[in-house]
């Protein structure tokens, strides 16, 4: 994740595979640039297919998160996943 609206969002991000909750872990407690590690059990793999869905408390317009004219909605950024 390299940016998150707040560190809440990330205390309180819920990670799921095809809709099952899954636990997660940091490399960091602090801040909004975190390395996100999680092992997918294989029951939860449907027909060879992996949806994730990272659901956060709230999002919100890049206007009121960081005082720009920039209207698009916000809550956290992937920078990029590794499936191993």
């Amino acid at each position: 994740i390299i940016n998150a609206i707040s560190t809440k969002h990330l205390d309180e991000l819920d990670l799921q595979v095809n809709e099952q909750s899954i636990k997660y872990q940091y490399d960091t407690q602090e801040g909004v640039v975190r390395i996100l590690t999680a092992q997918i059990p294989q029951a939860l793999i449907k027909n060879n297919l992996i949806r994730l869905r990272f659901k956060i408390p709230d999002v919100m317009s890049h206007s009121e998160a960081f005082n720009t004219d920039d209207k698009r909605t916000i809550g956290l950024a992937i920078n990029w996943i590794k499936l191993s």
